[in-house]
């Protein structure tokens, strides 16, 4: 199912009130990839800013380079436009 940013941003926010954790993987990274596990996702202004937790490590995107977001199950994917491999992000439980 794709989504609209709101939806994205909606959604996102309700999960973190549930104190949901992520893991966050770029998909057939040919070269630059991002793979970050127990992550807290958040969402500001313009940007997606991934915190891998109890490390100083965050992945910032920004959104102007978000082409489409879509979400299966638990999984959001997120397609870019200017040849990044894809990212998904995949609800895998929360915060104790």
């Amino acid at each position: 199912m794709v989504l609209t940013r709101e939806q994205f941003v909606e959604e996102i926010t309700e999960l973190n009130k549930e104190e949901a954790v992520f893991d966050v993987n770029s998909i057939d990274s040919g070269g630059l990839g991002l793979s970050m596990n127990n992550c807290k996702v958040e969402i500001n202004d313009n940007e997606i800013v991934i915190h891998k937790a109890y490390t100083f490590m965050e992945a910032t995107i920004d959104f102007d380079i978000v082409e489409s977001i879509s979400k299966e199950d638990s999984t959001y994917t997120i397609e870019f436009n200017n040849g990044l491999a894809d990212v998904e992000i995949e609800i895998v439980g929360e915060r104790m």
